[in-house]
């Protein structure tokens, strides 16, 4: 799939000036060399995915989206979602080039204060100065 990927993602990016967003679900450790390869400016991994593993690799050549563990979000409660984001942040933040957010998209039964504690955190720990 890597050269129909790369096509595509290049032409977006080229012809319509928009930064593309790449998501592969599940553990993307083997392959985040090729996807940063791709040239997409955002590179969206999930939770099964070790983000410092993740970060040493794309540092300076793409920005990662995520870890935070989206069934924790839908299912546990806004401390958990708060250790977790936390935990996104120290092992990814530093040097920038981190979108801390869920690792996937979250569904309808995810409760607003566990997205609210989410939010909050990145705010209280997560700026860049």
């Amino acid at each position: 799939a890597f050269p129909h990927e790369q096509k595509v993602i290049q032409r977006v990016q080229k012809e319509l000036g928009l930064p593309f967003h790449l998501h592969i679900c599940g553990s993307a450790g083997p392959i985040i060399e090729d996807m940063v390869n791709t040239t997409a400016k955002v590179l969206e991994i999930d939770q099964d995915t070790d983000i410092k593993v993740a970060k040493s690799i794309t540092q300076g050549k793409c920005v990662l989206h995520g870890n935070v563990e989206p069934a924790k979000c839908i299912f546990g409660t806004p401390d958990i979602v708060r250790d977790l984001t936390k935990l996104v942040l120290t092992d990814a933040m530093d040097g920038g080039g981190l979108i801390c957010g869920p690792g996937c998209a979250l569904g309808g039964p995810t409760p607003p204060e566990n997205i609210h504690a989410l939010c909050e955190t990145v705010r209280e720990f997560g700026v860049y100065h």
